[in-house]
């Protein structure tokens, strides 16, 4: 059981960057796909389709908070309603960040898109992922002791009690018998 929990916690470990690594990957597409039309939007000036895309893009499983800001200087936020937190900017790992640029001159920044993972969904994956991998590892431990109490009850009792009976039939002179 110890090398179980050993080998549950490496493999929660893996799980942890490989789903932190896929939220980053998810972020990095919708973020990739919302970037033209909050160019358009931005470009001009039309903040109120900016705010609806950000309030969908907001809803996506991974994404926690979303921030616009316009070159303008305005400012937009979207969270999702359950969203507890708000991460701090240098939490990097934790967050996508992407300039926007008008769509007809691409030199010039019409604003930056700023998209937060969600960290509580992802530890909700994650917890869901260690049960799944705890209750796989009883399953298979369930398994491995029922046949290996089988395999001894068939290699090593079943031969300790024909010996039981052999010696309960035994008599002081015939000791000599050969146990069969």
């Amino acid at each position: 059981t110890l090398f179980t929990l050993v080998m549950t916690a490496s493999l929660v470990f893996v799980r942890h960057g490989e789903e932190r690594a896929a939220a980053m990957a998810q972020v990095r597409f919708i973020a990739a796909t919302y970037n033209k039309s909050l160019s358009n939007s931005l470009w001009e000036l039309d903040m109120v389709s900016a705010q609806l895309q950000l309030e969908a893009l907001a809803q996506f499983p991974m994404v926690g908070h979303a921030v616009l800001i316009a070159s303008t200087g305005q400012r937009l936020h979207q969270h999702k309603k359950n969203y507890s937190k708000v991460l701090e900017p240098h939490d990097s790992a934790l967050l996508w960040q992407e300039t926007l640029v008008s769509p007809l001159y691409h030199d010039r920044v019409v604003g930056q898109l700023t998209v937060y993972i969600d960290e509580d969904a992802l530890w909700e994956k994650i917890q869901t992922d260690t049960l799944h991998i705890l209750g796989g590892e009883l399953v298979k431990g369930l398994l491995l002791g029922l046949f290996i109490t089988w395999l001894i009850s068939r290699l090593v009792t079943r031969h300790l009690s024909h010996l039981a009976r052999h010696a309960a039939s035994m008599q002081p002179t015939a000791l000599d018998q050969p146990i069969t």
